[in-house]
Protein backbone atom coordinates (compact mmCIF):
# COMPACT_ATOMS: atom_id res chain seq x y z
CA UNK A 1 0.00 0.00 0.00
CA UNK A 2 1.21 3.50 -0.79
CA UNK A 3 0.14 6.33 1.53
CA UNK A 4 0.58 10.04 0.76
CA UNK A 5 0.76 12.76 3.41
CA UNK A 6 0.99 16.48 2.52
CA UNK A 7 4.24 17.66 4.12
CA UNK A 8 6.46 20.52 3.09
CA UNK A 9 9.00 19.92 5.88
CA UNK A 10 9.23 16.10 5.53
CA UNK A 11 7.97 15.71 9.11
CA UNK A 12 4.59 17.26 9.88
CA UNK A 13 1.22 16.91 8.17
CA UNK A 14 0.76 20.20 6.31
CA UNK A 15 -2.35 22.03 7.49
CA UNK A 16 -3.84 23.10 4.13
CA UNK A 17 -3.72 20.12 1.76
CA UNK A 18 -4.52 22.10 -1.39
CA UNK A 19 -1.61 24.45 -0.69
CA UNK A 20 1.01 21.81 0.10
CA UNK A 21 4.13 21.98 -2.07
CA UNK A 22 5.21 18.39 -1.39
CA UNK A 23 4.09 15.05 0.00
CA UNK A 24 5.72 12.35 2.03
CA UNK A 25 5.06 9.01 0.37
CA UNK A 26 5.08 5.91 2.55
CA UNK A 27 5.23 2.48 1.00
CA UNK A 28 3.91 -0.19 3.33
CA UNK A 29 3.68 -3.94 3.43
CA UNK A 30 1.75 -6.05 5.91
CA UNK A 31 0.96 -3.00 8.06
CA UNK A 32 4.55 -1.75 8.31
CA UNK A 33 6.37 1.14 6.66
CA UNK A 34 9.07 -0.27 4.39
CA UNK A 35 10.10 2.90 2.55
CA UNK A 36 9.41 6.64 2.67
CA UNK A 37 10.45 9.56 0.51
CA UNK A 38 9.64 13.21 -0.07
CA UNK A 39 7.90 13.99 -3.37
CA UNK A 40 7.78 17.71 -4.26
CA UNK A 41 5.00 18.81 -6.58
CA UNK A 42 6.07 19.99 -10.01
CA UNK A 43 6.14 23.79 -10.12
CA UNK A 44 3.03 23.93 -12.31
CA UNK A 45 1.01 22.07 -9.64
CA UNK A 46 1.97 24.24 -6.69
CA UNK A 47 -1.17 26.13 -5.65
CA UNK A 48 -1.17 29.67 -6.96
CA UNK A 49 -4.00 32.08 -7.48
CA UNK A 50 -4.22 32.58 -11.22
CA UNK A 51 -6.94 33.49 -13.63
CA UNK A 52 -8.21 31.11 -16.27
CA UNK A 53 -8.12 27.78 -14.41
CA UNK A 54 -10.94 25.50 -13.27
CA UNK A 55 -12.73 26.45 -10.07
CA UNK A 56 -13.40 29.79 -8.44
CA UNK A 57 -12.11 30.74 -5.01
CA UNK A 58 -12.05 34.13 -3.34
CA UNK A 59 -11.92 36.09 -6.59
CA UNK A 60 -9.20 33.83 -7.98
CA UNK A 61 -9.46 30.74 -10.13
CA UNK A 62 -7.46 27.57 -9.59
CA UNK A 63 -7.50 23.85 -10.23
CA UNK A 64 -6.62 20.80 -8.18
CA UNK A 65 -6.96 18.41 -11.16
CA UNK A 66 -3.20 18.04 -11.57
CA UNK A 67 -2.98 16.85 -7.97
CA UNK A 68 -5.11 13.84 -8.92
CA UNK A 69 -2.50 12.76 -11.47
CA UNK A 70 0.29 13.44 -8.98
CA UNK A 71 -1.37 11.17 -6.38
CA UNK A 72 -2.89 8.53 -8.69
CA UNK A 73 -0.37 5.86 -7.62
CA UNK A 74 -1.29 6.27 -3.93
CA UNK A 75 -3.93 4.20 -2.19
CA UNK A 76 -4.90 6.84 0.36
CA UNK A 77 -4.02 10.41 1.34
CA UNK A 78 -3.88 11.26 5.04
CA UNK A 79 -4.59 14.93 5.69
CA UNK A 80 -5.47 17.50 8.36
CA UNK A 81 -7.97 19.54 6.38
CA UNK A 82 -9.68 19.44 3.02
CA UNK A 83 -11.47 22.42 1.54
CA UNK A 84 -14.68 22.06 -0.46
CA UNK A 85 -13.02 22.51 -3.87
CA UNK A 86 -10.31 19.93 -3.21
CA UNK A 87 -12.85 17.53 -1.66
CA UNK A 88 -14.98 17.79 -4.80
CA UNK A 89 -11.95 17.18 -7.03
CA UNK A 90 -10.69 14.22 -4.96
CA UNK A 91 -14.18 12.72 -4.98
CA UNK A 92 -14.48 13.14 -8.77
CA UNK A 93 -11.01 11.63 -9.30
CA UNK A 94 -11.67 8.87 -6.76
CA UNK A 95 -8.70 9.85 -4.62
CA UNK A 96 -9.29 8.15 -1.28
CA UNK A 97 -8.49 10.30 1.75
CA UNK A 98 -8.76 10.08 5.52
CA UNK A 99 -8.37 12.67 8.23
CA UNK A 100 -5.16 12.30 10.23
CA UNK A 101 -5.38 12.77 13.97
CA UNK A 102 -1.62 12.89 14.39
CA UNK A 103 0.38 15.98 13.43
CA UNK A 104 3.61 14.07 12.67
CA UNK A 105 3.34 12.45 9.23
CA UNK A 106 4.94 9.12 10.13
CA UNK A 107 2.82 8.83 13.28
CA UNK A 108 -0.32 9.51 11.22
CA UNK A 109 0.66 6.67 8.87
CA UNK A 110 1.37 4.30 11.77
CA UNK A 111 -1.99 5.11 13.33
CA UNK A 112 -3.76 4.52 9.99
CA UNK A 113 -1.99 1.19 9.54
CA UNK A 114 -2.89 0.16 13.08
CA UNK A 115 -6.56 0.89 12.34
CA UNK A 116 -6.33 -1.12 9.10
CA UNK A 117 -4.35 -4.09 10.38
CA UNK A 118 -5.13 -4.10 14.11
Amino acid sequence: MKIAVPSNDKKTVFLRTGRAEAYMIYETDDGKIIKSYHRPLPEDLVHKHEHGHHGHHGGHRHSHRGLCSFLKDCDVVLLNHIGPHLKETFDECRIRYKMARQKIAEEAVKEYLEMQYG
